[in-house]
């Protein structure tokens, strides 16, 4: 592979686990608000625990991303 393309898939990488990240971090600090969306958009009805353990599995895998493991 290229080195243009190993920067380019890094920089890929890199924007999209750290957008998972914040998403995730924002589900474990507010998950009130979490539990307004998933109502809203996915019509399901969620607790903010669920809210919680859904954000702390989005962090571990968007930090499997960043580093490179997923």
């Amino acid at each position: 592979m290229k080195k243009k393309e190993r920067i380019a898939l890094f920089l890929l990488r890199f924007g999209l686990g750290t957008f998972l990240l914040l998403w995730g971090i924002d589900k474990i600090v507010s998950p009130g608000s979490t539990v307004k969306i998933y109502q809203f958009f996915y019509f399901m009805a969620i607790t903010t625990k669920v809210a919680v353990i859904v954000g702390i599995i989005q962090v571990i895998f968007s930090l499997l991303i960043v580093v490179g493991l997923w």
